[in-house]
């Protein structure tokens, strides 16, 4: 080999480890410290606080409430088997139910998203299905892969997250017009296999801009999608908390080894909410005491968790592990509150 050839695979093994450091040190780690206070009023954290009683009539009557979207005024909410459709009063407008094993019937619904006038539902049989909003039937497709949450990436794509039950990507493209897919991207790490499916499925999109924010529990990293591909976005220390390696690359038999695995070793977690603005962060993480929220300044640099947010001057504190916390567009929030009947809703921005 020449000099010049060893100049120049020098400069290219240069180039490449200085570009490898870079994409590594670009991840923002955010060190959160503790600052506990036991509440927070409802009105410290949010703006334009409106409360919302969903109306309840014999077809009316919520579930377990997953999934809330607000849009156009409209209010979205899915229970499993139901989507449910209030004004952003709270009366109620009407209920769509495709429940069975036929053409254009599910068996649950995992987790929907709207483009347009159109409506695609995720089931975890595992299949896509697209209605009208007024739900007439537009077509399905089988997927390759057990699916956990679905988001629009734009009037073309959408995108689907993987649940921990198959060996495959963790994100997929669908053509929303044919429901086929396009592309996949960001394997699953296959320890997170022998563990993640015994925890339920749940991950989460959020709108920004021009891509998605992804977040999911027992995960301290946010990541930033858009049709190509992901990166690490933003990622927590939690009090010098995070779960070990080893943790994470156990294998757990069921809900209870893993849950006395974590309080063992005193870890902490996020992040089942987030959602942020240019100045500030909002999420919820859990360690052995439960789940509690955690405010960031951006500008300060300072946080304070809650373990309690009171909703209303004449009732109690509520424990934040009994809310149920939705991000949706732009900076709206929405917070449900578990009750005999339909949840009590609380719409605010952030």
């Amino acid at each position: 080999m020449n000099r010049n050839n060893v100049v120049f695979y020098f400069f290219l093994f240069v180039c490449l480890f200085t570009s490898c450091t870079r994409s590594q040190s670009e991840v923002n780690v955010i060190k959160i410290e503790r600052n506990n206070t036991d509440t927070v009023n409802i009105r410290k954290l949010f703006s334009n606080v409106r409360r919302i009683s969903l109306e309840e009539n014999d077809s009316s009557l919520i579930g377990l409430p997953g999934k809330m979207l607000m849009l156009r005024d409209t209010l979205y909410i899915a229970d499993g088997r139901n989507l449910f459709r209030f004004t952003d009063k709270g009366r109620f407008i009407s209920k769509f139910s495709k429940v069975g094993r036929g053409p254009g019937e599910y068996y649950c619904i995992c987790d929907f998203d709207i483009i347009g006038n159109n409506l695609y539902v995720i089931d975890n049989q595992p299949k896509i299905l697209a209605y009208t909003l007024n739900g007439t039937f537009l077509g399905s497709e089988e997927l390759s892969f057990f699916p956990a949450t679905i988001c629009a990436y734009d009037d073309k794509n959408l995108i689907l997250s993987s649940a921990y039950q198959s060996d495959v990507d963790k994100f997929h493209i669908l053509n929303s017009k044919t429901l086929e897919e396009t592309s996949s991207f960001h394997p699953i790490n296959k320890a997170e296999m022998n563990y993640r499916h015994i925890l339920g499925q749940y991950n989460f999109f959020r709108k920004k801009d021009n891509s998605l924010l992804f977040h999911e529990p027992y995960d301290n990293t946010v990541y930033e999608l858009n049709s190509k591909g992901d990166r690490e976005y933003e990622a927590f220390d939690l009090f010098g908390r995070n779960p070990s390696e080893d943790f994470m690359n156990s294998e757990y038999k069921n809900v209870r080894d893993f849950a006395m695995a974590f309080n063992s070793g005193n870890y902490c977690c996020g992040l089942n909410f987030y959602t942020e603005t240019k100045g500030k962060i909002l999420f919820t993480y859990k360690d052995k005491n439960g789940k509690k929220l955690c405010l960031y300044s951006r500008k300060t640099h300072e946080s304070g968790q809650f373990g309690y947010i009171k909703l209303s001057e004449d009732k109690p504190a509520i424990p934040v592990g009994r809310l149920l916390f939705s991000s949706f567009y732009e900076n709206q929030i929405m917070i449900g509150v578990l009750n005999e009947g339909n949840p009590i809703l609380y719409c605010c921005n952030f």
